[in-house]
């Protein structure tokens, strides 16, 4: 314990003076780009005093932190030194994989935003206003690299670990590629779009007044910021620190641990593909029902029409969610079990899919009970309720899918599909039996003149959400009950039996079986030759 506590001092001091070095460093990088003429913000400080003041702050830091922060470092090589399993221990990865994941959360993200300014500042039709600042993101990025290198290579002091700390290590990993995976798909869905918007030009663009604000009028189209190369090299940079935060736990082949966090990472990627599929249909929907939407011009940023912008998160999505299948086929056997990992993966699809089809029935219902409840939702119409039951309707056939492999009958592994039937059964039972109490309190309150709904919407949609979750509990509780039948009623495996083995008969024993009439004599003498010969 003693040891314990020595080390989470040793390594609070060193990483809080790295980070306070970085910073000071940052802020230095920033005045020394800003005056080899970087492009700065108006409100970016970057005059001669703010640049004195920076070196003179570089300076005591690297007088007073500096030493501070390497004579701490010094004493936890010294402790690796002396005691082997520190190397290994939880203090050291918690602190130096959380290290890494922020210096490396910041150089990734600045770096983007570098790429970003880059492109930007070869705009000349773009006003100065909208320019991002290159000296920051430049400063930012160099100084935060810098103690990721350093982070990096003490990384490489620490022992192959296992047990506690090896799951926290995973976890944390897994964690930051959630997080660069969900940015990845933000900024690349927004890099296709704006591919999109540059190619399809409707309408010259709008002219800048002098102070930088768009010029608005007839016949013209806003441009769309960011543009294009600044949005693309922006999502790469993203896209090349999931690959590298990746390699963090490449040898964590098909444990729990992986199946939850590659689970996350398609979900989140079918969330992508189902709001592209929304959008599309939304289109094709309305342009079904005869709405004038002019084309192209409906699928990029433009000033004329509302926007159809789903090209970018049908291809970013999909091709996230065509990987991570793949990883999750290619997973090695967890187990006894080959087929846990595609059936962890196609629940891990199905549910997204679910939700999205259920909430687009009870929308149907709800349009429905507007004319029993006289009540008109203008944020609502039929195009966006067939949309979202259209999007979510390839749970229609993964469930099916999902049933056939993982039926109880079978030897398969059976925690996937207990899992995805656990989780829609408790959140349409817990969805239904609040959405009718919440129904039957604004129907009573109604009934005695204190009406809390006043406008009938809530009550509808309490009544039309209750049905279909009643009916989607009472389906995955049928099917929790009869899977429970079929494992009971299951022949358990059958091994073969060992032959026990028989001990020879004594003399006392036989003695005792023709007495009591179990042998005869001749039977008990014969079985006295056979053992002992004759004599």
């Amino acid at each position: 314990m003693l040891a314990s506590l020595r080390r989470i001092y040793l390594y609070a001091v060193a990483s809080a003076a790295l980070l306070f070095l970085v910073g000071v460093l940052q802020n230095f990088f920033f005045q020394v780009s800003a005056r080899l003429g970087a492009r700065v913000q108006d409100y970016e400080a970057a005059d001669a005093a703010s640049f004195s003041r920076a070196l003179a702050f570089l300076l005591v830091a690297l007088a007073i932190v500096l030493p501070v922060g390497v004579l701490h470092w010094w004493f936890i090589r010294r402790d690796l030194r002396d005691d082997a399993a520190a190397a290994g221990g939880v203090v050291r990865v918690i602190f130096v994989d959380l290290l890494t994941i922020v210096l490396g959360s910041v150089t990734i993200i600045s770096a983007g935003n570098l790429g970003y300014a880059l492109f930007y500042s070869n705009l000349a039709s773009r006003s100065y206003y909208y320019m991002p600042s290159v000296a920051l993101p430049l400063s930012v990025a160099v100084a935060w690299g810098i103690g990721l290198v350093l982070v990096l290579l003490e990384r490489q002091a620490t022992t192959p670990l296992t047990g506690v700390a090896a799951g926290i290590s995973r976890v944390l990993g897994y964690l930051q590629q959630i997080w660069l995976l969900i940015s990845v798909m933000v900024l690349g869905a927004s890099a296709i779009q704006l591919l999109m918007d540059a190619t399809i030009r409707a309408a010259p663009d709008c002219p800048f007044d002098q102070n930088g604000y768009v010029i608005y009028s007839a016949g013209c189209q806003s441009q769309a910021f960011p543009t294009p190369g600044s949005a693309i090299t922006q999502a790469f940079v993203l896209v090349a620190g999931l690959v590298g935060f990746t390699l963090w736990t490449r040898r964590d082949g098909g444990s729990v641990l992986r199946q939850l966090a590659d689970s996350a990472c398609l979900i989140i990627a079918a969330i992508t593909v189902i709001a592209g599929l929304n959008e599309g249909l939304n289109l094709v929907l309305a342009l079904a029902r005869g709405h004038a939407i002019p084309l192209p011009l409906a699928l990029v940023a433009n000033n004329q029409t509302h926007t159809y912008r789903f090209v970018g998160p049908l291809l970013v999505g999909g091709a996230a969610l065509a990987l991570y299948l793949m990883r999750a086929w290619r997973t090695p056997a967890l187990g006894a079990h080959p087929q846990q990992s595609r059936q962890v993966a196609l629940v891990a699809v199905a549910l997204p899919f679910a939700f999205t089809f259920l909430f687009g029935i009870t929308q149907v219902i709800y349009l429905i009970l507007q004319r029993s409840f006289g009540i008109v939702d203008p944020n609502i119409s039929w195009v966006q309720v067939l949309s979202f039951v259209g999007a979510g309707s390839a749970w229609l056939a993964l469930w099916p899918a999902l049933a056939r492999m993982s039926d109880p009958r079978g030897t398969g592994p059976l925690i996937p599909r207990r899992t995805y039937v656990y989780i829609l059964l408790a959140a349409t039972l817990v969805s239904g039996v609040s959405t009718l109490a919440v129904g039957l309190y604004f129907a009573i309150t109604t009934a005695i003149g204190t009406p809390a709904d006043n406008d009938g919407r809530g009550t509808a949609q309490a009544f039309a959400i209750f049905p279909v979750a009643a009916v989607t509990a009472g389906y995955y509780l049928f099917v929790l009950l009869r899977d429970g039948r079929i494992l009971r009623n299951r022949a358990p495996a059958t091994t073969p039996e060992a032959p026990t083995p028989t001990e020879a008969p004594t003399l006392e024993g036989l003695l005792t079986s023709v007495a009591a009439r179990q042998l005869t004599v001749p039977q008990a003498a014969a079985i006295l030759r056979e053992q002992f010969g004759a004599r």
